[in-house]
């Protein structure tokens, strides 16, 4: 998990802004609150309702280790198991606690791996605030991941949190010059949002992705011609719970309704559409649309060619206008026709762009050859003079 530039100076902000007893006096809610959001979302945390309609997520208070026990719960999808667990004395002080489901199952999760939740006189202080890296100690415990016995703390937790990708070393360095400073919520919504967004459990996946929410956003592609002649196309479709949405690798915008649109440019030939959706948690579906844009029609496929020279004879280092004229099979020009141009024997160069023949410096004949698809080759005698002079034109057609 590695923080952005601008995420790892609003944290580091963290450390600057205290107050005289050294706990958080401010926090800049940037980064917590996108991560709130998402946690909201997937229903790993709660705020209070305000008398505007919205939710307060207290970003700024300092997390409890109530509150974190029930996080991570939450985040192993074992709530619903937690529930029933309800008043149970998992320790002396949580029997009438509002979390007490949550920290016995808290406490039977992390006494499977051998490890232990609870303080050192055996209760479990609920209401206790945590640093910043006793959270990462808590998490690590729930995965069954072993301090470091020949390091004392909480180098023994963090540094084992970076070689499992549970934390980067720029967020040791951060939690580090913080330690004895309690988390608040904003900052744990935070670190552990990417630890459940990013970190690969055994099987490949994320937290997220295994016990939250292991089903895909619904995608759809609406009807669409498989075959056109269009230079592009226009797709839409649905994407129920989706975040994000990608076409082509291009992104685009997710409606609140889920429904899509995007206008996709068309190579002649075969061409292949990905669409792609990502939802709150990670989960990620893709589906493919192939179109074939079939080249011109017949009409448009070159029949005939012609072409003519203003001037059959050239004086030696001047140019002549060329027409050149293609034509489909019922006679019709067509504008951008496509045709190549090459001139015999040594007696100048033609410039397509322009349409211009400009002879050499020597005099001579050869011949301009305009080729157009599989039409007849139109042919223009070119005869290069020492002196300019005005002729009859000369062309030459080939149907």
């Amino acid at each position: 998990m590695r923080l952005t530039k601008r995420a790892l100076a609003v944290l580091v902000g963290l450390a600057i802004v205290v107050s005289s007893t050294g706990v958080f006096a401010a926090y800049d809610p940037t980064y917590g609150q996108t991560a709130a959001e998402r946690m909201a979302k997937l229903k790993l945390v709660t705020g209070t309702l305000r008398d505007d309609g919205t939710v307060d997520m207290a970003l700024g208070a300092e997390i409890t280790r109530a509150q974190l026990v029930t996080i991570i719960v939450r985040a192993f999808g074992r709530e619903a198991e937690a529930a029933f667990m309800r008043g149970a004395a998992a320790f002396p002080d949580t029997a009438t606690h509002w979390a007490s489901g949550n920290i016995a199952m808290a406490k039977a999760l992390v006494e499977k791996s051998g490890d232990a939740i609870g303080m050192a006189d055996g209760t479990f202080n609920p209401d206790g605030k945590v640093t910043p890296a006793q959270a990462v100690a808590f998490l690590m415990k729930f995965l069954g991941v072993k301090a470091d016995p020949g390091k004392t703390w909480p180098a023994n937790f963090l540094d084992k949190a970076v070689e499992i990708g549970l934390i980067s070393a720029e967020d040791k360095a951060l939690i580090v010059s913080v330690q004895n400073d309690n988390a608040t919520r904003g900052m744990v919504f935070f670190l552990f949002d990417q630890a459940f967004y990013g970190y690969k459990l055994p099987n490949g996946k994320t937290f997220y992705t295994t016990y939250v929410d292991p089903i895909p956003p619904g995608l759809e592609i609406d009807a669409y011609d498989k075959e056109t002649e269009a230079t592009e196309v226009k797709l839409s479709g649905s994407a129920k719970d989706a975040t994000l949405l990608w076409v082509n690798s291009q992104p685009q915008k997710v409606p609140a309704s889920g429904v899509w649109q995007a206008t996709v440019p068309l190579k002649v030939g075969a061409n292949e559409v990905t669409v792609t959706a990502v939802d709150a948690a990670g989960n990620k579906v893709s589906k493919t649309a192939a179109i074939t844009r079939k080249a011109a029609l017949d009409a448009a496929i070159p029949a005939s060619v012609s072409a003519s020279a203003r001037d059959a004879y050239v004086a030696a280092g001047t140019s002549t206008p060329v027409t050149i004229v293609v034509k489909d099979k019922d006679g019709k020009v067509i504008p951008d026709a496509d045709y190549s141009v090459e001139v015999k024997g040594g007696i100048g160069t033609f410039d397509k762009a322009k349409g211009l023949f400009t002879a050499g410096s020597q005099p001579g004949q050869g011949i301009i050859i305009v080729t157009a698809g599989d039409a007849i080759p139109a042919v223009i005698p070119i005869d290069v003079t020492h002196q300019r002079r005005r002729i009859r034109l000369r062309k030459v057609v080939r149907k």
